[in-house]
């Protein structure tokens, strides 16, 4: 009687084809798949023009447009290997961490020493709820709105969300030094935007309205404002623009009318001085 094979020797033909299997898939290769195959420059799990890795896998040419992901660097281009990198921004600082289950806080200020004429806005992140806190902080253009006069600062956040009833706490220490081309201001008068939306005072617990500024008070010359929101966002910086007063139209003409007198004067001034004999 003939004996049956060992388990092992019907099991090892199966693996044998199934690696044959695979070797046959392998030169098709599949671009956008993450596998750099045969024939492949690059494969970053995608197909997607603007990240140096070509929709056929190949790099995408040096000087091509890109993002690199980092808020603190502009001009970004690909080198032609597949890297994308840009310039540094001057006075941006990014600060990354994980807030663990239960909440947890995150802030830009690991030197603990404030607002400063150098760093001159911090940023604190109270976060209830797990998940990555990203904090920008860098220097912006100022919009354009009439009422308002915009520092030349804005801090970036993300994070995870949360709720009216239970919201993120954001601090932002802010050195008067900002103010220093706005001497008619005061560091009580400032401004906060979400994403260029002016936000006004809490009313009530948590965040209400969402979002809302819950306090604000002075330690040396920083001012210390608290937010409360659902969400995360662009934040931004304003004071009061110096307004015109306004006057009645009587107010005015009596305005007008002193004015003109002041030149009709100055005139009348001007024609004696021409008609005067000179002194011999």
């Amino acid at each position: 009687m003939r004996k049956a094979l060992p388990t092992r020797a019907i099991v090892l033909p199966f693996f044998t084809g199934w690696a044959l299997v695979l070797g046959a898939a392998s030169a098709n290769p599949i671009c956008g798949d993450g596998n750099l195959d045969v024939g492949e420059e690059c494969d970053d799990g995608n197909t997607l023009v603007g990240d140096c890795c070509s929709p056929i896998c190949e790099y995408e040419t040096a000087g091509s447009a890109c993002d690199d992901g980092d808020l603190c660097t502009e001009s970004d281009t690909c080198d032609g290997i597949g890297i994308c990198g840009g310039s540094a921004i001057p006075d941006c600082e990014t600060v990354v961490d994980v807030v663990p289950p239960g909440g947890g806080t995150v802030t830009t200020d690991t030197e603990m020493d404030g607002a400063t004429l150098f760093d001159p806005i911090e940023t604190t992140v109270t976060s209830p709820n797990a998940g990555s806190v990203t904090i920008t902080e860098t220097s912006a253009d100022a919009p354009f709105f009439p009422q308002f006069l915009f520092l030349n600062q804005v801090v970036n956040i993300t994070a995870p969300a949360a709720t009216a009833a239970d919201p993120l706490v954001i601090e932002f220490r802010i050195d008067s030094s900002l103010l220093d081309l706005f001497p008619e201001q005061s560091s009580g008068t400032i401004q906060i935007f979400k994403s260029l939306f002016p936000i006004g005072p809490c009313t009530g617990a948590g965040a209400d309205p969402d979002p809302c500024v819950a306090s604000r008070f002075g330690i040396g010359d920083d001012e210390v404002i608290t937010v409360r929101t659902s969400s995360a966002s662009d934040w931004r910086f304003a004071v009061p623009a110096v307004s015109v007063p306004t006057l009645s139209p009587f107010q005015w003409l009596i305005l007008a009318g002193s004015l003109t007198l002041a030149v009709l004067l100055t005139q009348s001034f001007a024609r004696r001085l021409s008609r005067s004999p000179s002194p011999r």
